[in-house]
């Protein structure tokens, strides 16, 4: 079943992606350093490592991985545009109506699945941790009551290359779609007279996987991603945060954590880092966020490896039996056993596509 305790707060400071942001003798690194005496000397070995896309990395591919660094820098270069201001007045609208109009929208747009939740407190960080924002604290006044969480799907022949370029590549062009997905809803819903807060790459208010959690979208598995009934791990996650009135999609269980995380271990054992946690405690289950990225680093590329050793990220679907049967435990066992005769342990497509080479 999923978590419904509340959760700690996440500080976004302390998330990688922050923490390798920070430049030596800048005040945010001053600042998280004199506070986190104990990652100093991690973090400064992590940053003088290689870095995602660079040319001293293991899977750099020349006139490919600097595609991959393009993506990140548009995204960088349009993260200003997140907050988006409400129109001049606001239209008399009926809430069924357009919730169904934002999700048609969304897939109209090229978003996978879409949900509508209820945010809470535990979806935000307590403070920001990226650039220009470190250090905020986000305070009552920069929440939204509703959270537009939707889906993109990453090409299972790209994310099968993984930990190769390829599988980067469609991972930051999936980051990209998310973006402009969330835009486009955002300025709609700024037409209707309402603001929303459009969450991307680099201009996080809250943590994304736990709001898709709290979705009946999927369930977050042992490599504390976001596992999707159809497409596995292979998706990623947008969230436009709103005030405009919508209806609250209902919670789903699909028995994904409880009974295929806890016997496949598929993720775990393929991690080249041996970062994620193969305990039969799903309490314990948790990423070791510096030893993966030591890996990113290493690789050049963020690797993905968990993402596609992922049964369900394959297709495998057992029988296709009703709902209520993929909740019980034999349904995921003879998923793992046809993904187990079909694939071995996962479906590694060893070379990149003709035009990259």
């Amino acid at each position: 079943m999923k978590n419904r305790k509340p959760e700690k707060k996440i500080d976004e400071r302390d998330t990688m992606f922050a923490r390798m942001k920070y430049v030596e003798g800048s005040k945010e690194y001053k600042d998280y350093y004199l506070r986190n005496k104990h990652l100093k000397e991690i973090d400064d070995n992590l940053r003088s490592k290689g870095g995602i896309g660079a040319d001293d990395t293991v899977f750099y591919n020349e006139g490919v991985s600097e595609a991959i660094n393009s993506n990140f820098k548009l995204l960088n270069d349009i993260k200003h545009l997140s907050k988006i201001e409400r129109g001049s007045e606001k239209i008399e609208i009926n809430e069924k109506r357009v919730t169904n109009i934002i999700k048609g929208l969304c897939k109209t747009y090229g978003a996978l699945d879409v949900s509508v939740v209820e945010l809470k407190d535990e979806h935000y960080y307590s403070h920001r941790g990226r650039d220009e924002f470190y250090g905020d604290e986000i305070t009552e006044n920069m929440k939204h009551k509703y959270g537009i969480v939707f889906t993109v799907q990453m090409e299972k022949e790209m994310i099968n290359t993984a930990p190769r370029t390829p599988a980067t590549l469609q991972s930051s062009k999936s980051y990209v779609d998310l973006s402009i997905i969330g835009l486009q809803i955002g300025y709609y819903i700024s037409s209707l007279g309402y603001d929303s807060f459009v969450n991307m790459d680099a201009n996080y208010l809250l943590n994304v996987v736990r709001v898709a959690n709290d979705s009946p979208l999927g369930e977050v598995g042992r490599n504390n991603l976001l596992i999707t009934p159809k497409n596995g791990a292979s998706v990623r996650i947008g969230v436009v945060a709103t005030n405009i009135p919508l209806v609250i999609d209902k919670n789903k269980t699909y028995g994904i954590k409880e009974h295929m995380c806890s016997i496949c271990n598929l993720c775990g054992v393929t991690c080249p880092s041996k970062s994620i946690d193969l305990s039969d405690d799903e309490n314990k289950w948790s990423i070791n966020q510096e030893t993966c990225y030591e890996r990113w680093m290493m690789f050049g590329t963020d690797c993905g490896i968990c993402i596609s050793s992922c049964p369900l990220t394959q297709g495998i679907k057992g029988d296709e039996r009703d709902e209520k049967s993929k909740l019980d435990k034999k349904y995921y066992e003879k998923i793992l056993l046809e993904h187990k005769n079909k694939y071995g342990t996962r479906n590694y497509i060893k070379e990149d596509p003709k035009w990259m080479k």
